[in-house]
């Protein structure tokens, strides 16, 4: 298995800090990682001083490897992200970083259409997803605007940002989709 330096990893992560800071000011919230690998990226929340953090990963050996290498309290569950084993309504924010790359370039846009719905129900309602995807924003706007999700955008836009899995490797950088959407919350009438 390789498995990435803490640096390379944490890179987009330090460049995204601010912003997901702002987006998820409480340190208590729910978060999950979903296809969080050896979670790197559950680390830097954790030393950021967030509290409630879980990573699913289809992959038990990576997921064994994160749990002895990674000293913070995260809850580790093996587990698909297009059916993954929580109930509804469960997390106030669900983080992905790379897991629609794979899905969209072989064309599989069924399996990420099933990932993004699992995402919105595992959302507690005014729950935040938040996602780094290196693919261009044509491929994937169309996909997070799914008119059928009650979703409100609250970024989307491109950016380059240092870290691993970047197309430009000889200089660690890469242009990344940042997308920040909100379920909405429902109101009685």
């Amino acid at each position: 298995m390789q498995v990435l330096n803490e640096e390379e990893y944490l890179c987009a992560y330090g460049s995204l800090r601010d912003l997901f800071h702002m987006t998820v000011p409480n340190r208590s919230a729910e978060i999950l990682d979903v296809a969080c690998g050896t979670s790197m990226l559950l680390r830097g929340l954790s030393n950021d001083g967030y509290t409630c953090l879980t990573g699913l990963d289809h992959d038990q050996l990576v997921l064994d490897w994160a749990q002895i290498n990674i000293r913070a309290k995260i809850d580790w569950v093996c587990g698909e992200a297009w059916n993954p084993p929580f109930p509804p309504n469960t997390f106030d924010c669900i983080i992905t970083k790379g897991l629609f790359n794979m899905s969209l370039v072989l064309g599989d846009i069924c399996t990420a259409v099933d990932i993004i719905h699992s995402i919105h129900t595992l959302l507690k309602p005014g729950g935040i997803f938040f996602t780094i995807v290196e693919l261009p924003a044509d491929l994937l706007q169309p996909l997070f605007l799914n008119t059928a999700l009650d979703w409100n955008m609250i970024e989307f836009r491109t950016e380059v940002l240092q870290g691993d899995y970047v197309s430009d490797k000889a200089h660690g950088l890469g242009q990344f989709v940042i997308a920040i959407l909100q379920k909405r919350r429902f109101t009685s009438s």
